[in-house]
Parts: C-alpha cells; structure tokens; sequence
C-alpha cells in the first residue's frame, strides 16, 4: 500500500529502491479502529478518524496508541536488522 507510492517516486526518478516492511500488529489490535478509517489507497480518512474518537473516545484513543506503540516497535526491529545487515 504505502510502499507503492516510494516505488513510483524512485522509478520516475531513476532511483534504486528497496522496500522492507513490517508488520507491527495483530488483528486482536485493530479491533475497535473501523476498515474505513484507512483509505484503499492507504491514507488516513482524518473525518471518519474525528467521527470514531467522538463516538467512542476511551476505546478509539486506547486502540491508536497501542498502534502507535506498536509501530514504533516495529520501526526500531527494522532499523536494528538493518544496522546489523548493512
């Protein structure tokens, strides 16, 4: 999803790229974040975002932050293989 944007920005400029991806959660983690708040072509959907945290703020709030968390996590493994490997 996100990566094929990085793709074609490196492609159009003759850029070599290499892409390594993550996963940073389960399914048990995106369970009170509704499909539509991530658009099929990856963006945020920031008004469906706002209508969620107002409809159910403690669980909305609960559920992007251990996303964050988790992203964060998932971030620092990438970095430390990659500083291992390079």
């Amino acid at each position: 999803m996100e990566a094929a944007g990085l793709i074609e920005m490196a492609v159009a400029r003759g850029l070599p790229c290499c892409v390594i991806k993550g996963i940073s959660d389960t399914g048990d983690d995106l369970a009170n974040i509704p499909e539509n708040i991530i658009s099929p072509d990856g963006r945020l959907n920031c008004r469906e975002m706002i209508f969620q945290l107002a409809r159910s703020p403690y669980g909305s709030v609960k559920s992007f932050v251990h996303m964050y968390k988790n992203c964060i996590s998932a971030m620092n493994n990438a970095v430390s293989y990659l500083e291992r490997v390079i």
